[in-house]
């Protein structure tokens, strides 16, 4: 004898797993996953990831990772989808080397490594949003410097230190000799500092000889390039000679001897002639 039973096979299809499109963010930064296509799911591997068992987790990466989900139906199907999580490196922000600057004086910074710049604090700077802002600090001042390229924004940078150089003092001006004389002599002036002197004549020794009538003054420059203050002007006067006299005979110049001719200046006061006599 011979039995015979009918059952019916249910074939379920698997279930339509969807990672998603690929992502891309900075690193450091995040982005949140969102798998479909079931009633349950696992990722992995877990890395960066706020978890592992929801369709939609947090993805907080360092360095570029691949994501799979398994994606479970109702009927206990299960299938797979991928996911690439690109993590760009953030640009790195350099501010430039620590400068200094005199007082009252700017300098130029030199920031680089992106495509946009934010430079804080602002305070004195002529544009805190570029590259190479004027900076002219009233006093020592840090700065820092955070850049933009693409999507991705730096970190801060170490500070760079702007060092603000106080003018230094003014020096005096020593004088050798009467600041008032006759044309053809002269006078030193010399410095109370002895090097890095720039006169207003030019010079930069620490004396100069002065043979014509102005004003003289002198600046100090000091090992950070600051120039003093003016020091003390000093005027030097110049008498020009007078008119070199002519002289006039009352009669021959060769005579016999005892007898006499009378020499007379061109001019009527202020004589000295060669044999002593003082009169016209």
């Amino acid at each position: 004898c011979v039995g015979t039973q009918i059952d019916s096979v249910v074939v379920n299809p698997l279930p339509n797993a969807n990672a998603g499109l690929d992502e891309t963010i900075c690193v450091g930064a995040n982005v949140t996953l969102n798998a479909s296509g079931g009633t349950s799911y696992s990722w992995s591997p877990a890395n960066g990831l706020s978890a592992t068992n929801i369709n939609n987790p947090i993805a907080t990466l360092s360095t570029t990772q691949t994501y799979t989900v398994l994606v479970t139906d109702a009927n206990g199907c299960q299938n797979t989808d991928d996911i690439i999580v690109n993590a760009v490196p953030l640009p790195i922000a350099n501010p430039g080397n620590n400068v200094g600057v005199c007082i009252g004086a700017n300098t130029t910074l030199n920031g680089s490594g992106g495509t946009s710049y934010l430079w804080s604090p602002a305070t004195g700077l002529s544009n805190a949003t570029i590259a190479n802002p004027v900076c002219t600090p009233a006093s020592t001042s840090n700065y820092t410097l955070t850049v933009t390229s693409g999507n991705c924004t730096s970190l801060p940078s170490a500070p760079i230190t702007v060092t603000v150089y106080n003018q230094p003092a003014a020096p005096l001006i020593n004088v050798n000799g009467p600041i008032t004389f006759c044309q053809g002599n002269s006078v030193i002036l010399t410095s109370s500092v002895a090097t890095n002197n720039v006169w207003s004549t030019g010079a930069t020794t620490s004396s100069i000889t002065v043979t014509t009538s102005g004003t003289y003054t002198v600046y100090y420059l000091d090992a950070n390039g600051c120039s003093s203050a003016v020091s003390a002007a000093v005027n030097v006067v110049v008498i020009p000679l007078p008119a070199v006299p002519t002289i006039s005979a009352s009669g021959p110049l060769t005579v016999c001897p005892g007898g006499n001719v009378d020499l007379t200046s061109s001019l009527a006061n202020a004589y000295n002639w060669s044999n002593g006599n003082n009169t016209s």
